[in-house]
């Protein structure tokens, strides 16, 4: 009768390990997802700051060679 019942009590709780194992390995992805979303935004959010400044730049040399064609 005890053996029965530790027998039962640790499939009981190796079938509670596994779903804690399960749950805390989505938590765990959940977190990567968000940190990569999150990581992309600012990754976004740089790239967009670069071009804008590149793209000014740019059009301002352009425009100064303009001006300096005009005058030549």
């Amino acid at each position: 009768m005890l053996r029965v019942l530790v027998i039962r009590l640790k499939s009981v709780m190796r079938l509670l390990v596994i779903r804690l194992m399960s749950m805390m390995r989505l938590l765990v992805i959940q977190e990567m997802i968000r940190l990569i979303m999150r990581r992309e935004l600012e990754f976004r959010k740089y790239w967009k700051n670069l071009l804008t400044m590149l793209i000014r730049d740019h059009s301002q040399l352009l425009l100064r060679e303009l001006s300096h064609s005009k005058i030549h």
